[in-house]
């Protein structure tokens, strides 16, 4: 359906955040993935990861319909993103850089 949007949300496993890891004040991590189908553009899906703990953390991810792999546009740990791996399949575990976003292009 054009100008259709998609929001789904993920915890630092890549699960689907449930009431417990919305309410819990430890949840620092999460991953939200938006899809929109505008009327006149292509089909466009991101993937958001916004880490808030001064610690780096391990985190999954999403396995989602439709997503066969995520290319990552945007580290805010990093000034240079030019040396990192940027293809990430869903389900493999990548390391977060403390107090960052990291925003990725989903596709497939």
């Amino acid at each position: 359906m054009p100008n259709a949007t998609q929001m789904d949300w993920f915890n630092k496993d890549g699960l689907a955040m449930t009431m417990t890891d919305w309410d819990s004040p430890a949840e620092r991590t999460l991953q939200y993935l938006a899809a929109s189908t505008p009327e006149f553009e292509e089909f466009n899906r991101i993937l958001l990861i916004v880490h808030g703990i001064e610690e780096s953390v391990e985190v999954t991810l999403p396995a989602h319909e439709g997503v066969d792999g995520y290319t990552l546009l945007w580290d805010s740990s990093h000034d240079d993103i030019g040396d990192l791996v940027s293809e990430h399949a869903p389900g493999e575990t990548l390391v977060v850089g403390p107090a960052s976003m990291l925003l990725f292009r989903a596709h497939g």
